[in-house]
């Protein structure tokens, strides 16, 4: 009888020329109190990147039907969610030439025991003869530079679709905002809104940065001029130093006019 609850070692291998030889995955039944009772699943550990989902599959199909197969990065909870585009903006892809741990979920409990025979009886898988492509090398990276690459039409309509919920969330705060202004509370506090007679503004870092900045100049200019009258003699140095300047300019330009000589050749 076949132990499900150790790990037991599954070799495959790309093709038959490969040089690195078989690579080995750890499979046993996956346990867990959050996941779905109803399809037994199975745990893959060390999956190497060139097999996907699909290679699983064919992997896999002899032993019972599959419900689903789950690719993640570390070994945990299986994430349900549903998937979305790749090439979406906001996404950020978890398909990665590293390994990573699979999930497959079989419909009866017997497909859990013909995988783990299947691991023990220890053939080693060629993933080349499976009819699956498989994208690895010069082609893999090509496959994913194209996968990189956001289709515009779906990046404009999740554009479209991020501003109009960002609007709609800035419009229903202006709304609380009215509402709230000149409203005390149960403490008698009054909030001070944007829309007020007298606007407040958000302590943010920014702001607070701006407002000291702003009271550093202030106080440059009040103690550079604490009296009306040295405001007016500062201005009055001023134009006596313009005048100065003129004076000076002109008598340079009578200088150059007297210093000019006729000289025909």
């Amino acid at each position: 009888m076949v132990k499900k609850d150790v790990f037991h070692e599954l070799a495959i291998q790309y093709d038959e020329d490969s040089n690195d030889g078989s690579h080995v995955m750890f499979v046993k039944q996956h346990k867990s109190r959050k996941s779905d009772e109803d399809f037994p699943t199975l745990l893959l550990l060390n999956v190497p990147y060139y097999c996907n989902k699909k290679c699983l599959m064919e992997i896999f199909k002899g032993c019972g039907k599959i419900v689903k197969i789950y690719e993640q990065v570390r070994p945990g909870n299986i994430n349900e969610k549903e998937e979305v585009d790749e090439n979406s903006f906001t996404t950020n892809s978890t398909n990665s030439p590293n390994f990573h741990v699979a999930y497959i979920k079989f419909e009866t409990m017997g497909a859990i025991d013909r995988s783990l025979k299947l691991a023990r009886d220890g053939d080693t898988i060629i993933i080349s003869k499976l009819g699956v492509k498989s994208s690895v090398g010069l082609n893999g990276f090509c496959y994913d530079y194209i996968k990189s690459i956001p289709s515009r039409t779906k990046l404009q309509a999740e554009v479209d679709s991020y501003m109009e919920k960002y609007d709609k969330k800035q419009e229903d705060e202006d709304e609380m905002e009215v509402e709230k202004e000149g409203v005390a509370d149960e403490d008698g506090w009054v909030t001070v809104t944007k829309k007020g007679r007298n606007p407040g503004f958000k302590r943010t870092e920014a702001n607070q940065i701006r407002l000291e900045a702003r009271k550093k100049r202030k106080r440059h200019n009040d103690e550079l001029f604490a009296y009306a009258y040295q405001i007016r003699e500062s201005k009055r140095e001023k134009i006596a130093d313009l005048r100065k300047k003129v004076e000076e300019d002109k008598m340079k330009i009578q200088t150059m006019r007297e210093a000019r000589k006729f000289r025909p050749f």
